[in-house]
């Protein structure tokens, strides 16, 4: 085909698809499920196009992602098809299944309907031979309202196919890539590197799309792979060409994730999701909580005939095959049991271009929900092999979530109570159901690297912490309370200053009296052991007889007295805090007390998220967690998923283990714990760590992820989520008020009292700079005064007794 011609039909195909009404719609129910639903959808097309041709600007998000809710229409009230714009109905009947209550719904509001039992699905041998270039025309046409950033075109052979759709492509700003299909198993790695090297911050982004457009055997082996063992992983969606029969297989044996899988086909086949009901000229949106119910005007009436009339025509005249190119576009949708669906979404011809469907649901889907015992989020019982829920915050949800999204729900219960434990290669629990396909979604599960990357995670319900389930502290014996006030280091500090002091004070005065005559000094401070009992009797707080003569021993008792004066009301502050309230002891209250202890044994369960931190992480306190107690099997102990937590209490009440798991699960130990034996045997250690999020987990690529998502944010937004879990939530007071009732009672260390200490220190110092200054001056002045001094001494030296002068006198 020349490149003018390719012009031509690419200039006529988008000037056709521009007229197109989105005011108006068709519904087929198709109820043959032996039968083709390829040529009526045709006939549809062909009269819809022929009597449609209004311009619509028109939107279509419903299939750019996969980010709808199951839409439902009951055949029984005709009101929802009429107050979305639905002129005319086509039900094609089978032996089974008859379509019974239209004629009464649809003759209320005058809507148009044709019941037929002609399927018209005769094979067509006459049809053209394919020409790729209108193949990928048909391709564009359907991707060019999508959101697409990337797409990569695999190839097989020396083939030039693709070039016409990488053309088209290019013009939306769409980033094309090409990769060449060989045999052997190092492309499957190549190709695994190739998506795995691809910068993709966004893990929600959807903007990759794969296209194989040939029918070779090693393209087709390789898109095989890809889906049965990481497509999950790869965040692309996939486009190809023929064999909708071999690719609804294919998804029947994907149970771990949903794969959005488009495929465009001339094939005449049977709809695997039968019956069917298809939505012509969808809109994308389904305003249920607002019907207006009319009867049909005239105009729309004289619409909703024609269109059936040319149908109806087409079908007594046989003219179920077509000239033209046409081809049917099927889009993967889920379905019942976890399994997924190829519906019809689009067809096209290169006489009218595209005209887009929406599959819709008759029933209404079931999603399994997987469930643990988790108080108060998720509380249960079993009745005859059912899970019953109770009053709690996930029956609220779902009640809430379902009405919503227009879907129902069955609650399994998850295996061994366990939510998600992985043994070599192999997920077990309720992560296990959702990678068999044997769950939906899964309430409330933490969230941990491992498990992000085998299933989808919903944005947080709520928020939780880890914790540390310790013995209940007890009160020790109160016979020497007043010891226990300050630590062991603050007695001797205290006992050795008063030692040093002493020493300090003694000598001091040693040195003074050498300056000074004994009347000017306390001889009696020259001895170090009343030096002694004048500091501790300072200590004591109690006077003295005999004080220092001298500024140098005053000042040193004077920062003394002041170091005493804070020591000593610290500590009668503090012994009536001990005396008033009770002093209590933790084995561990934190993680970092439990990283440094020496006896405890650490308890955990297998499985529990924070053990992946303890065993991968680098923060310290969980590095000394593993070298303390991980690799050391003496001080380690692992419960098995199937072991139940009570079996952990015992060594915890006897105080030689320390179990570590969810708060709301220690929250619930402790409160069954107390509930048998009347009174707290157990408790939490004060400090938490660990702060995860709970979250709704789902198969990798759920359609029910952004709506979820939505519903979420509302919850969140309007504060229901917190209203239910304050609803439910409670605690025995009497087991963790133990630390709030006086949070600042504790032994008196040094640091305490560093400044005392400090200050007298500091006076010390002073003391002994001044005695050094008294000696000096003294020293000083009698070198000044050397000859007055002398005299003195020799005039008070020359002094006569007078009763000796006398007798001096007295002649012999």
């Amino acid at each position: 085909m020349s490149l003018s011609l390719r012009a031509w039909t690419i200039c006529f195909i988008l000037m056709n698809a521009m007229l197109i009404s989105m005011t108006t719609k068709v519904i087929v129910l198709f109820a043959p499920c032996d039968e083709s639903v390829t040529n009526i959808l045709h006939l549809v097309r062909k009269s819809v196009r022929r009597h449609i041709v209004v311009v619509a600007n028109h939107h279509n998000r419903v299939f750019m992602n996969k980010d709808t809710q199951f839409t439902r229409h009951d055949l029984s009230d005709a009101c929802h098809w009429v107050s979305e714009g639905t002129v005319a109905v086509l039900a094609v009947t089978s032996t089974r299944k008859l379509w019974h209550g239209i004629d009464s719904t649809a003759h209320t509001f005058k809507l148009p309907h044709l019941v037929v039992p002609d399927t018209c699905s005769k094979s067509c041998s006459n049809s053209p031979p394919l020409q790729p270039e209108l193949l990928e025309l048909a391709i564009f046409e359907y991707l060019k309202d999508q959101y697409l950033h990337d797409v990569i075109l695999l190839h097989e052979g020396d083939g030039d196919d693709g070039n016409l759709l990488a053309y088209l492509m290019n013009t939306h700003c769409v980033r094309m890539s090409y990769l060449q299909a060989t045999d052997g198993p190092t492309f499957f790695k190549t190709f695994e590197r190739y998506f795995d090297n691809w910068n993709m911050a966004d893990l929600t982004d959807e903007g990759r799309l794969l296209v194989s457009l040939g029918d070779g055997n090693i393209a087709d082996q390789v898109l095989v792979n890809l889906i049965e063992s990481s497509m999950h992983n790869k965040r692309t969606k996939i486009l190809v060409s023929g064999g909708v029969h071999k690719w609804q297989e294919r998804l029947l044996r994907v149970k771990a994730y949903e794969v959005d899988l488009v495929v465009i086909s001339r094939e005449s086949v049977p709809a695997a999701d039968c019956p069917l009901a298809i939505e012509i000229l969808p809109t994308g949106y389904h305003g249920h909580g607002c019907m207006k119910c009319e009867v049909l005007s005239q105009k729309e009436q004289n619409l909703g005939r024609a269109i059936l009339t040319g149908i109806k025509e087409d079908l007594r005249l046989g003219r179920c095959c077509s000239p033209l190119d046409e081809y049917t576009i099927w889009k993967s949708f889920p379905a019942e049991l976890g399994a997924q669906r190829l519906r019809p979404v689009a067809v096209w011809a290169n006489d009218t271009g595209l005209l887009r469907m929406e599959p819709l649901d008759l029933e209404t889907i079931t999603l399994r929900v997987a469930v643990v015992q988790y108080f108060p989020y998720v509380v249960y019982h079993m009745d005859n092999g059912s899970v019953i829920l109770e009053n709690c915050v996930l029956k609220h949800i779902l009640k809430f979530v379902s009405k919503r999204l227009n879907f129902k729900y069955q609650l399994v219960e998850a295996p061994g109570d366990d939510w998600g434990t992985k043994i070599g290669n192999e997920w077990r629990g309720a992560i296990g159901m959702v990678m068999r396909g044997e769950a939906d979604m899964i309430p409330y599960l933490t969230v941990t690297p491992s498990r992000y990357a085998m299933i989808e995670y919903s944005k947080p319900l709520a928020h939780v912490r880890y914790g540390l389930l310790i013995a209940f502290p007890v009160e020790p014996p109160r016979t020497f309370i007043f010891l226990r006030l300050y630590k062991k280091e603050v007695w001797l500090a205290l006992f050795f200053t008063a030692l040093v002091l002493s020493y300090v004070l003694c000598k001091m005065t040693v040195v003074s009296t050498q300056y000074c005559g004994p009347r000017n000094i306390k001889e009696k401070l020259r001895s170090f052991p009343r030096c002694l009992w004048l500091i501790f009797g300072i200590l004591l707080q109690q006077g003295a007889t005999h004080l220092p003569a001298m500024s140098s021993g005053r000042l040193l008792l004077a920062t003394w007295w002041l170091s005493v004066l804070v020591i000593t009301t610290t500590y009668s502050a503090n012994l009536i805090a001990f005396l008033a309230f009770p002093e209590t002891t933790f084995v561990v209250k934190s993680l970092e007390d439990l990283s440094v202890h020496k006896t405890v044994t650490l308890s955990i369960k297998e499985g529990c998220p924070v053990l992946e931190d303890f065993e991968q992480s680098d923060v310290e306190v969980y590095k000394k967690i593993r070298e303390t107690y991980l690799l050391n099997p003496n001080r380690y102990l692992k419960f098995s998923t199937e072991t139940k937590r009570c079996c952990a209490v015992e060594d915890v009440v006897a105080g030689r283990a320390v179990y570590v798991d969810d708060v709301n699960y220690l929250f619930t130990m402790v409160k069954k714990d107390y509930e048998k034996w009347r009174y707290c045997r157990i408790t939490i250690a004060p400090k938490e760590f660990a702060w995860m999020d709970l979250a709704v987990g789902l198969r990798r690529g759920s359609s029910l992820l952004q709506p979820l998502n939505d519903e979420i944010q509302q919850m969140r937004e309007s504060g229901v989520l917190h209203h239910w879990r304050n609803q439910y939530s409670s605690r025995r007071g009497e087991c963790y008020s133990i630390e709030r009732v006086l949070p600042g009672q504790r032994e008196v260390n040094l640091e305490d009292l560093q400044g005392p200490f400090y200050f007298l220190l500091l006076g010390t110092i002073a003391g002994l700079l001044l005695v050094a200054a008294e000696n000096a001056y003294r020293r000083f002045r009698r070198k000044l005064q050397p000859q007055g001094r002398a005299k003195k001494i020799h005039l008070s030296n020359q002094k006569i007794n007078p009763r000796r002068h006398l007798s001096m006198l007295s002649p012999h």
